[in-house]
């Protein structure tokens, strides 16, 4: 959660809303997860990632909360992958590889590898890529 300044006609008011709206982060073992979902009204689904339930290290978690703790008024953007982008592959054969960009279609990406002092070019569910750390 964060707290942040609302602004209405005749008031400011501190709010406390969730950082990444419509996500809740559990902590459940495999077995109980089904369970969960039917025992709280107003959840979905399990968000899922390469075809596995997503999984946030508990270290990502504690960086979040640190950062909501020293900073106020936080606004969430998601990550937009463009044409010349570098970007880390995160399954398949050419898991942890770095590639760019050379287009992108709907729900894909075509992509130049290089490998060997050459580029392969693949095209990818953008869902297997995420930004590449920046060097």
């Amino acid at each position: 959660m964060q707290r942040s300044l609302r602004q209405w006609k005749d008031r400011k008011k501190w709010v406390e809303e969730p950082l990444i709206k419509g996500y809740l982060f559990v902590h459940v073992e495999e077995a109980q997860k089904w369970a969960l979902l039917k025992a709280v009204p107003g959840i979905l689904n399990y968000v899922h990632h390469c075809g596995k339930p997503a999984l946030v290290r508990e270290q990502d978690i504690l960086h979040l909360r640190m950062f909501l703790n020293e900073y106020q008024d936080i606004q969430v953007a998601p990550i937009t992958l463009q044409k010349e982008d570098e970007v880390l592959i995160n399954s398949g054969l050419f898991m942890d590889q770095v590639a760019i960009i050379e287009d992108i279609k709907g729900k894909y990406a075509i992509l130049k590898i290089p490998t060997l002092g050459v580029y392969l070019s693949a095209t990818l569910p953008i869902s297997i890529l995420q930004a590449a750390p920046k060097k």
